[in-house]
């Protein structure tokens, strides 16, 4: 199973919340006033996520690693 493939299946949230989140963190003040620049950002690196973790759950095991 590959990194991106474990990530997905035990996440107990998805990729965009743990991003937000870490975001909201390390840089409080800008991220409160940027939060839909953010959201935005963040959903399209969620759905890039979601497109590759399709793509190597389709790939023939005798492609992957």
């Amino acid at each position: 199973m590959r990194t991106e493939e474990h990530y997905a299946r035990l996440s107990d949230s998805n990729l965009q919340t743990r991003l937000e989140a870490r975001i909201l963190e390390k840089c409080r003040e800008t991220a409160i006033h940027r939060r839909a620049e953010i959201s935005g950002i963040s959903g399209q690196i969620q759905e890039a996520f979601d497109k590759l973790v399709t793509w190597t759950t389709r790939v023939p095991s005798t492609l992957q690693e």
